[in-house]
């Protein structure tokens, strides 16, 4: 998703949808997830001159890999989140980028990383008390 802060007008929001994809060459790629994915984002971005606050709206279908039994599981990821980009580095409580024109793919695919669950597990799975080399003495 490319931002050009020139053409964005002073003290008013424009909104910018796009895809991103996330797939198996990304560094957000997560081992927990089964196959590549498409990121759709809708930024809402205000414009001040000294620095640019975006709204994000992020959703994607995932398919993520039970903890208990390994299959496939099927999650809806929704979040909203809001980052503020200055040009001055001294703003330390914001992005700092020195560019006019810019893209937030990495931005919004490490959004989603952080997003993810650390652990997902399918309607109905219980966690194995043995298994082949191993046996589960407790749950905590």
């Amino acid at each position: 998703m490319k931002i050009n802060r020139v053409i964005l007008p002073l003290n008013k929001e424009v909104v910018i949808e796009d895809d991103i994809i996330l797939d198996k060459t990304s560094r957000y790629y997560s081992s927990q997830m089964l196959e590549d994915t498409v990121v759709h984002a809708k930024a809402s971005c205000f414009e001040t001159g000294d620095f640019l606050t975006i709204d994000l709206e992020v959703r994607c279908d995932l398919t993520l890999q039970c903890a208990y039994t390994l299959e496939p599981v099927p999650y809806k990821l929704y979040f909203k989140d809001t980052i503020e980009i200055s040009d001055d580095e001294k703003d330390e409580d914001m992005i700092y980028i020195n560019k006019n024109q810019f893209t937030i793919d990495e931005i919004i695919l490490s959004l989603v990383s952080v997003h993810l669950p650390l652990k997902v597990v399918k309607k109905g799975a219980k966690l194995p008390s043995s298994g082949k080399g191993f046996r589960v003495l407790t749950e905590e």
